[in-house]
């Protein structure tokens, strides 16, 4: 079962891989302060990689957002995925940017990780109250 940072893991990875890469094909490095004032030990270079905000949207089958997952704040353009983070992608439709809109105005944005989880409505009382068993059993009525 996947834990949801599958995609954002990957972009990690991702980043770090091409740093390896750079440095296994000589690529030249990043200038310093140091660098350009002559300061610092011979062959020494610094290596700079920037991570790029992410945001991902999970939705269900129809097309209810589940849950949204974030490493960056600000206003970050979603992807939006079935299922789950690692899931296949789907378009940014109005229904889903309207909850999505909807989702953000009460989300603390500069937190990371899972920002929403929708809560299971299946176990509330009212739910189960109001069924159709839970109705025959007390009143006795079929």
């Amino acid at each position: 079962m996947s834990d949801g940072y599958g995609s954002l893991r990957g972009v990690i990875g991702f980043c770090l891989v091409i740093v390896s890469a750079l440095l296994l094909i000589g690529a030249a490095p990043v200038a310093s302060a140091d660098s350009l004032s002559g300061a610092g030990s011979a062959g020494s270079s610094v290596v700079a990689a920037r991570i790029e905000p992410v945001r991902i949207i999970v939705v269900d089958k129809k097309g209810q957002i589940t849950e949204i997952l974030s490493n960056g704040s600000g206003d970050i353009m979603p992807s939006v995925h079935k299922g789950n983070a690692e899931g296949p992608t789907t378009a940014l439709t109005p229904a889903i940017s309207k909850q999505y809109a909807a989702i953000m105005s009460g989300v603390d944005q500069r937190k990371t990780g899972v920002i929403y989880k929708r809560q299971d409505d299946s176990l509330k009382p009212a739910r189960f109250f109001n069924s159709a068993i839970v109705s025959t059993l007390l009143t006795g009525n079929q």
